[in-house]
């Protein structure tokens, strides 16, 4: 299948992917790496292409992601700084930093609720 498999930043792992709510832009944690790489995705084809830019730094230790319905924004739970990143997705799938909210305790995943 085209754009498969993905390629990612050398000395990373993907940790979790997940695609935004429109399904045209697919995310990346990469750790280590502290960085969550971005892809558009052409539904026709199935190929993926990075985004420029991409990958867009995060705190360390990018986990699970999540986003909110309207995907406008991606939040990264940062285990191993105890924080949660909040980055806008921008209209070509690019991301630029929002806020970050500390945690109590290493976070693995970020769950939204409507």
């Amino acid at each position: 299948m085209p754009g498969f498999p993905i390629a990612t930043p050398a000395s990373t792992e993907p940790i979790a992917l997940i695609f935004e709510p429109t399904n045209h832009f697919l995310y990346a944690s990469l750790t280590p790496g502290d960085a969550v790489a971005a892809y558009s995705f052409d539904s026709g084809s199935g190929t993926l292409t990075a985004v420029s830019g991409s990958p867009f730094v995060t705190g360390h230790g990018p986990f699970g992601m999540a986003t909110d319905t309207k995907g406008k924004f991606l939040y990264v739970a940062n285990h191993f700084d105890d924080t949660v990143s909040v980055l806008s997705i921008g209209s070509t799938g690019g991301l630029s930093f929002a806020s970050v909210a500390n945690t109590r305790a290493s976070p693995a995943s970020v769950v939204i609720l409507p």
